[in-house]
């Protein structure tokens, strides 16, 4: 998920190939912002993450839930995870297929608290973490609330543009603005997707 698709959904479902939609990048900026913050909440992530112990290791920086699993560098099939990451830095998911190959020889302490990590020695290895959300780039492409983001977004967006609408009136036109109207079915749409999240877990 990234803020160009975000913007494209919104341009799309607002008609944006026939009428100019009225929104700056700072508007899409403070609109994803808000978003995230309401998300974030109810959703975590994965991420890998390289470290060298055997510490303490400051991991604050990458807002760790917990560790679910730690791998050796030079396991089966972790060249394959270490390229991924390189070239594509934070959230992927790797290749189920090379899952069982992967045996792990070190352990891990994790200091909740701290954000601290220890390894049982001074080796180098990658940590598969549940994550906070951030970015829309930590919402993984086949999770649930892809859609949802980009709606919650959408939802926004409207009530942004209508805002702008409606302080403009047309005379002697034969078009109107629609600013109430946007503005309406954004806040119908942005309450009506944050009743689902009343009740819902953390989820990835």
């Amino acid at each position: 998920m990234t803020k160009e698709q975000v913007s494209s959904y919104i341009t799309a479902m607002l008609g944006g190939n026939k009428v100019k939609i009225e929104l700056e990048p700072e508007d899409l900026d403070e609109i994803v912002d808000q978003a995230i913050a309401k998300l974030r909440p109810h959703y975590s992530g994965v991420r890998y993450i390289q470290v060298q112990g055997p510490g303490p290791i400051d991991v604050s920086s990458h807002n760790i839930i917990d560790v679910i699993k730690l791998y050796e560098t030079g396991s089966t099939g972790i060249d394959q995870l270490q390229s991924q990451m390189f070239l594509n830095p934070g959230v992927f998911v790797y290749n189920s297929d090379f899952k069982d190959n992967y045996i792990s020889y070190l352990t891990w302490r994790f200091d909740h608290i701290h954000q601290l990590i220890y390894l049982n020695k001074d080796q180098e290895a990658v940590l598969e973490c549940l994550v906070q959300l951030r970015v829309l780039s930590d919402i993984e492409p086949e999770s649930n609330w892809v859609a949802w983001i980009k709606d919650y977004c959408l939802a926004l967006a409207k009530i942004c543009i209508g805002r702008k609408r409606s302080k403009y009136v047309l005379t002697n036109s034969q078009y109107q603005l629609d600013g109430d109207r946007l503005i309406q079915e954004g806040i119908t749409e942005r309450d009506n997707l944050e009743s689902r999240l009343i009740g819902a877990f953390p989820v990835f």
